[in-house]
């Protein structure tokens, strides 16, 4: 009596291999919307940090600084003089999860100009994903995005 052997895959194990895939990629897929939501809401907090400083400084007739510490999820706005915090901004959420990668402070006059002649760059990182987002902070206060 010979056996046959079958050769290739039975309709089980091609259903249950097609299952893991999708499961895998369906785990990946969502991951990313949420990694650049989170990166974009840093972004835009920031940008807002900035401009609240800006405002804080014309409106209190006073120079106030703002201050992006590197590996810190937050962002401070002081008044120099008192040396009072004004407001402390969270970059995220969920934790430390986005952080600048380097310290960066500088201070707006009471006229609402930076008291630096030259941009400033902040990077921010996103440390699951390594996601990274630039900020290019203009002397007038503007805030560029890349």
């Amino acid at each position: 009596m010979q056996k046959h052997r079958s050769r290739g895959f039975t309709l089980l194990e091609v259903l249950v291999v097609i299952a893991i895939i999708g499961i895998l990629a369906g785990l990946v897929v969502t991951s990313f919307p949420r990694d650049r939501f989170a990166m974009n809401q840093a972004t835009q907090i920031a940008s807002q940090a900035v401009q609240m400083a800006r405002f804080e400084a014309v409106k209190r007739d006073t120079n106030v600084e703002i201050t992006f510490t590197g590996g810190s999820p937050t962002i401070q706005v002081t008044r120099v003089d008192t040396g009072v915090v004004l407001r402390t901004y969270a970059l995220d959420s969920q934790g430390s999860l986005i952080t600048p990668s380097a310290s960066v402070s500088f201070a707006f006059s009471p006229r609402g100009v930076a008291a630096y002649p030259s941009n400033k760059t902040v990077t921010l990182t996103y440390a699951p994903t390594s996601l990274t987002k630039t900020l290019v902070i203009h002397p007038q206060g503007s805030v560029d995005i890349q």
